[in-house]
């Protein structure tokens, strides 16, 4: 009995915090769309990073976003393909963060990476965190994996 009434009180539990993630990308109003490669912009060329929300859509060529590992971000936002500017970079080893304002300064960028694997000379394979993140406060947490390389 006591085990059922454990098992019951963590499906309650793992229930609410699943409904916490999902109330945030709701009131946020963003949604993120996939775009593919002829729709990544001439800014992005040359060392860069990919981002995708699954294995299979990094297979499929399917992004959520891109960045030059430097002065652009480009993620695709209700339909629309969004450039963002850096504002600050944070390297602490293995881990790093980009941090983006979007032209209009409405929404703000933030890109975790978490863990990093090196694929070759000079390229890698990641995972992380893109933070979207309105004026009024309100966010979207979309977990990614992806690529670096140049």
């Amino acid at each position: 009995m006591k085990k059922l009434i454990l098992i019951f009180l963590l499906l309650i539990a793992f229930t609410a915090n699943s409904n916490k993630v999902l109330r945030i990308v709701k009131q946020s109003g963003l949604q993120i769309n996939t775009f593919v490669e002829s729709e990544i912009p001439k800014e992005i060329n040359g060392c860069s990073a990919y981002f995708y929300r699954t294995m299979s859509d990094r297979k499929a060529e399917k992004y959520i976003g891109v960045n030059d590992l430097g002065k652009y971000a480009f993620i695709k936002i209700n339909n629309k393909l969004l450039k963002f500017i850096q504002t600050k970079y944070s390297d602490m080893g293995k881990k790093h963060s980009w941090f983006y304002q979007s032209q209009d300064k409405a929404i703000t960028l933030t890109i975790s990476v978490q863990t990093s694997k090196g694929e070759g000379s000079e390229s890698s394979f990641i995972t992380g965190t893109i933070t979207l993140q309105t004026m009024d406060g309100k966010k979207t947490i979309i977990p990614f994996v992806g690529d670096t390389g140049c």
